[in-house]
């Protein structure tokens, strides 16, 4: 399983917080988040435009490496970026 990182979450403004990954689901991959980005949808949620839930993971944009697969996931995938 791989280890926490942190995120930022909105909690009526954005606020950095850990995060621990779930166990990864059948058919899904566990992608760690290389680089991520604050994006104009995020703009409009902090400007109060778009109203989304306590507790949502910001950042819609980002790449990153596939860490470990589901049950039934594409074994090609595993390391890809």
């Amino acid at each position: 399983m791989a280890s926490g990182h942190t995120a930022i979450i909105w909690r009526g403004e954005p606020v950095s917080e850990p995060r621990f990954p779930p166990l990864v689901p059948q058919g899904w991959v566990l992608l760690r988040v290389d680089y991520a980005r604050w994006c104009p949808i995020d703009d409009a949620v902090a400007a109060g435009l778009l109203p989304i839930e306590s507790g949502t993971v910001m950042g819609c944009s980002g790449t990153g490496t596939v860490l470990e697969l589901g049950v039934d996931a594409d074994t090609s995938l595993a390391g890809r970026r």
